[in-house]
């Protein structure tokens, strides 16, 4: 298994070893064993969206069982078939493509991968609102 350094070099995020030593990782087998989500990254310092990607698809690639990689590919997945677009067409979410593309993500196995959370999500700019609460709803009026 590659050291720290150099899975970060592969991930084009050298620059980020920093913020993995001060949080006391030495080893990717450290970094795999707390099973980081691109949150967890943020709030460590990796500002970077594409930066997050990059290292989370290197680490996926240095340990795929300690990710819980190694599934199939989503239905429908071949070569040259952009599932991320039908996806978000799906979902009638077809104005976040951009946003997913400008981080880095290419195809909905790579979003699928990252285990993005709703925090992530609004980051990217791609989360649903919230529904207002019951207090912040009208009032019926009386008849």
């Amino acid at each position: 298994m590659a050291t720290l350094s150099a899975l970060l070099a592969e991930a084009e995020a050298s620059d980020c070893e920093q913020h993995f030593r001060r949080e006391g990782f030495r080893t990717v087998d450290e970094v795999l064993s707390a099973s980081l989500t691109p949150g967890d990254l943020r709030d460590m310092g990796v500002a970077d969206g594409g930066q997050r990607n990059r290292i989370m698809r290197a680490l996926f690639k240095a340990a795929p069982q300690a990710l819980g990689g190694g599934a199939p590919e989503p239905d429908g997945e071949e070569e040259g078939e952009d599932t991320l677009a039908l996806w978000l067409g799906e979902l009638g979410a077809a104005q976040c493509d951009s946003l997913f593309r400008a981080e880095g993500f290419q195809s909905l196995r790579e979003v699928v991968d990252a285990r993005l959370t709703e925090s992530d999500l609004r980051e990217l700019g791609c989360a649903r609102p919230r529904p207002p609460s019951a207090a912040a709803l009208p009032r019926p009026q009386p008849c």
